[in-house]
């Protein structure tokens, strides 16, 4: 792992380029409306409750990294929070908005969560695919 000496954050590759700032998961939700902070703050229990999960908030977006980012909350809007979760293969289900396939094995898959009842079972199942995904690295 390296830690960009400027903002903290770890990363799988020295030297990695990123948003380099100090950014944070408050100024992300500032101005956003209760309903919306609690959307995002059960997707954000739910994918801390995968594994050694560290919050890696950008400047666009907040980042859930286990060695690779492999989640991220996108936007946060008043039709509920957008997130894209990153596996080895795409994820078939009617809920995945769109894919995109970047290599052989990192697909980005882009989900629009309107109600907190759509933090679920299989959205964890989804996250924890993601968790795997970011880790491979680390062995």
């Amino acid at each position: 792992m390296w830690t960009c000496p400027n903002c903290g954050r770890p990363f799988t590759r020295a030297h990695q380029s990123h948003s380099c700032g100090r950014f944070s998961v408050d100024a992300f939700l500032q101005g956003k409306s209760d309903e919306q902070m609690g959307l995002y703050r059960k997707f954000e229990s739910l994918a801390l409750s995968v594994g050694d999960v560290n919050i890696a908030p950008a400047k666009g977006r907040i980042g859930f990294q286990h060695g690779r980012i492999f989640a991220a909350v996108n936007a946060v809007n008043r039709n509920g929070i957008r997130v894209h979760i990153v596996t080895s293969t795409p994820i078939e289900a009617q809920r995945v908005a769109r894919t995109e396939v970047l290599s052989e094995d990192s697909c980005v898959n882009h989900i629009a969560l309107n109600t907190p009842t759509q933090v679920d079972g299989e959205l964890r199942r989804w996250l924890q695919l993601g968790y795997e995904w970011g880790g491979k690295r680390l062995r």
